[in-house]
């Protein structure tokens, strides 16, 4: 073969290359902004919470709508994650944060090792955000100003009786345990992977969804 077939040839698979990785790039991109139902809660109040579309529906216990309202009223873009709701409406959300993907980001979803950037504000405030669902006014979730790295994918759940509240960071494989006002009193040392959702049953243990150990723990 000439040199000159073989250059041609290179600079062919060069070029291929680069288009799938540009294509590989905008199909994340745009699978990213694709919403839709995230999240459902049974409220205290026996209400049904549904985020679809980043729209909070409410339904009664018998399935009735009651009201729909955007979390850009919360002066949030996107549901992210999981959420929950308090005893007097109050929901706990988690910000989202400006992302941009990058090549080691790429890595780390085609891994499922991470979401690819820290999710860090910048400023030292919560990642997490107690809404008001009558003023829709929020504050920190977190008095020391505790951010949470890549926690993209977690499970909430609050025992408001005691003032605790649990959370899975399912991409850092661990287990938080909060106080009412959001600070971290104690992290798991079981070697989870990607702990999922988890239930507080009457025995008073937590059972969790330990999804690549492939048990419940």
């Amino acid at each position: 073969m000439k040199k000159s077939h073989i250059a041609f040839t290179a600079i062919f698979l060069i070029v291929l290359i680069v288009l799938f990785l540009l294509l590989r790039v905008w199909s994340s991109a745009r699978a990213v902004a694709v919403v839709g139902p995230s999240a459902i809660k049974r409220g205290l109040d026996g209400n049904i919470y549904i985020f679809s579309n980043d729209i909070l529906y409410l339904h009664d216990k018998e399935g009735r709508f009651l009201d729909k309202i955007p979390v850009i009223k919360f002066g949030m873009k996107h549901v992210i994650g999981d959420f929950w709701p308090y005893k007097n409406g109050d929901l706990l959300l988690r910000r989202e944060v400006s992302q941009s993907l990058t090549i080691s980001g790429e890595a780390e979803l085609f891994a499922r090792t991470g979401a690819g950037e820290k999710d860090r504000l910048g400023t030292g405030e919560s990642i997490l955000q107690r809404c008001s669902n009558e003023t829709f006014q929020c504050r920190n979730f977190g008095e020391r100003g505790e951010v949470f790295d890549k926690i993209t994918a977690f499970s909430i759940m609050a025992d408001e009786e005691k003032g605790v509240t649990y959370l899975s960071d399912s991409v850092g494989h661990q287990l938080l345990v909060l106080d009412d006002k959001g600070n971290v009193t104690a992290k798991s040392n079981t070697p989870f992977q990607f702990p999922n959702n988890f239930s507080l049953e009457e025995d008073g243990l937590l059972y969790v969804a330990d999804t690549n150990n492939h048990r419940v723990a």
